[in-house]
């Protein structure tokens, strides 16, 4: 089992290397705090939390804290220093300290016994309760900031709100600390003992305490003076005791220090740990600002200004005229008056002001509402007519189309056949060449034509539907570009609404020809598929891709028209590129017919 614990230099540190004032590095200042019970354990928590901050930011140059603790404070038969002696000895004997700061009677205690051989130069601030300084204190170099309990006025603070009291449980600990607090509390609280019984928690444990509390017969209080560690050698940090017994207890409950209010105690004259933190920095900064400690002379922290728990008030039915008449009430729930009364002012003195504001914005709402009905009329309106150019334009392919396939078509397949005939009653082989040249140029011509009106308009989408006219579409570019182009198809539900069809026509077509006119793909893939409730359409080549952000902001007509078709189809257009990672566009349309596969 372990007797000591060090928690070792540069535990807890704000460590800088050093600060640059007019060229000077600056070396921390080397502070070693010496804990009686470790950093945890109350009360010596909050006041070593004080300590510290305060002295790191009060300080003109960085501190390096070390700290080590010594454990024979909270052991119960007592362990050996030795092991901390050596520790410690070995771990500063090559570094040297500006102040050593003792936090409670153990610690200056054992500081003071080894300091000749530890540390016989190195300025010492003690912390401890005023009755201990005589046998603690030995040496002159050494700057004391006491502490001033009393444990008489802790009893006089129950009896006051509670004259009825017969019966006083005092918890405290088992370790050597609390056993002194034993002695002290019993030396002065003999004065009580005619009228209250005192009982003492030293030889329990923390289970045993509690079923105590929770079987204290009538007129009974609880005094809890705090519990490091019980009597079966369990160590309690912070205040875990203090409100496990608060759960439990039948009686009313008192502290020492002002942090336990609203933890469960009820609350009197209580003494401020961080108040006495703040001292202790304000001597350590004194002493390694170059005052000799011995010379410094702090005042005692003592119980201050009577606070109480509203809650524990209530909870144990205390009045308050029983309580001081300069006592603070904490946590004492507000009137509507007092929770209010800001906002009670405040509407009062705006009340003239929204009354006449809320006319102005009554027409202000009117006049937005007028203006949001003509905003939504202008929309409907803009896409009514944006549907009916898309319609108009496709009847105007639909008619260009045709006159390029049976009237300039047939025109350019008869003159192919008359320049072919021309051909065959020339005399000379030169003239019949050229003529023939003249005549491919001629079907050139005309199959430029026929494609041109398949892109205008697909006669196949018509008669025999999307699917076909998809795979006519991607065997033509196949034949006139250097583009593949895989094309699969997919459980297509049969009697597609045209504009479904034709929208998804025109967005695979027009996603192929930017793949010929930007990517630099030779292979694409086009992907139809039925859905529950709808149909996808998927176009992914491996090209260069683009930024989509840069080509949104200045979209062409291509895109405009494949967004405004997906728009009046009430489907929804997605298209991920990344430059040279290629390209998705992605469409899907609902249907709300049911799908049956072709």
């Amino acid at each position: 089992m372990r007797h000591w614990r060090p928690w070792g230099a540069c535990l807890g540190v704000l460590i800088a290397f050093g600060r640059a004032e007019g060229g000077a590095v600056q070396i921390p200042r080397q502070v070693l705090v010496v804990y009686s019970m470790g950093r945890e354990f109350a009360p010596f928590n909050e006041m070593a939390r004080t300590f510290r901050a305060d002295l790191a930011e009060r300080s003109d140059r960085t501190i390096e804290f070390h700290e080590a603790t010594l454990e024979t404070a909270r052991s119960i038969q007592g362990a050996n220093e030795q092991p901390l002696v050596n520790y410690l000895e070995g771990m500063f004997t090559d570094r040297d300290l500006d102040l050593i700061v003792a936090l409670g009677g153990p610690a200056t205690l054992f500081v003071e016994a080894h300091r000749e051989r530890l540390f016989p130069e190195v300025p010492l601030v003690a912390t401890l309760d005023v009755r201990r300084v005589q046998e603690s204190v030995t040496r002159n170099e050494v700057a004391v900031v006491p502490l001033q309990l009393d444990p008489a006025g802790l009893i006089e603070d129950i009896l006051q709100p509670l004259p009825a009291t017969t019966n006083v449980l005092v918890v405290l600990g088992a370790n050597p600390l609390s056993r002194y607090w034993v002695d002290e509390c019993r030396r002065e609280f003999a004065r009580f003992t005619n009228r209250v019984a005192f009982t003492y928690s030293n030889d329990l444990s923390l289970d045993e305490i509690r079923q105590a509390v929770q079987q204290l017969p009538p007129n009974s209080s609880v005094l809890y003076g705090g519990l490091a560690m019980d009597a079966a050698g369990v160590p309690h940090e912070q205040e875990t005791a203090l409100t496990a017994l608060r759960e439990v207890s039948n009686a009313p409950m008192f502290g020492v220090y002002n942090h336990q209010l609203g933890l469960g105690i009820v609350g009197g004259r209580l003494v401020s740990m961080q108040a006495w933190g703040e001292r202790v920095a304000d001597a350590a900064l004194r002493v390694m600002d170059g005052e000799p400690a011995g010379r410094i002379v702090s005042q005692p922290t003592v119980p201050g200004r009577p606070a109480y728990d509203w809650r524990e008030l209530q909870r144990w039915g205390i009045p308050l005229d029983r309580l001081p008449p300069e006592a603070e009430i904490l946590f004492r729930p507000r009137g509507m008056w007092e929770q209010h009364r800001k906002t009670i002012l405040s509407g009062v003195g705006l009340l003239v002001v929204e009354t006449s504001l809320i006319a102005a914005l009554i027409l202000e709402l009117r006049r937005r509402r007028q203006a949001e009905a003509r905003a939504h009329a202008s929309e409907r309106a803009a896409r009514a007519l944006s549907g009916r150019l898309i319609h108009t334009q496709e009847e105007e392919s639909r008619r260009i189309a045709r006159d390029l396939h049976d009237d300039f078509n047939q025109r350019l397949a008869l003159l192919s056949v008359e320049i072919d005939l021309l051909g065959r009653s020339v005399s000379t082989a030169d003239e019949a060449a050229k003529l023939q040249q003249l005549s491919g140029h001629t079907r050139e011509l005309a199959s430029d034509l026929h494609r041109l009106a398949y892109r205008l308009h697909p006669a196949k989408l018509d008669q025999l539907g999307l699917v076909p006219a998809v795979s006519s579409m991607c065997r033509d570019l196949q034949q006139h570009s250097a583009l593949k182009v895989h094309f699969t198809p997919e459980n297509i539900p049969a009697g597609l609404p045209v504009d479904v069809a034709r929208c998804l026509f025109r967005v695979a077509q027009e996603s192929l020809q930017n793949v010929i006119r930007h990517s630099g793909a030779k292979e694409a893939r086009i992907e139809l598929t039925g859905e529950e409730g709808g149909i996808r359409l998927r176009v992914v080549d491996a090209g260069c891709g683009f930024d989509l952000k840069a080509v949104s902001s200045s979209a062409g007509l291509g895109l405009l028209s494949m967004r405004e078709r997906v728009r009046l189809s009430q489907g929804r257009l997605e298209i991920r590129a990344v430059p040279g990672q290629g390209t998705q566009v992605e469409l899907r349309i609902p249907l709300d017919h049911e799908d049956r596969t072709a």
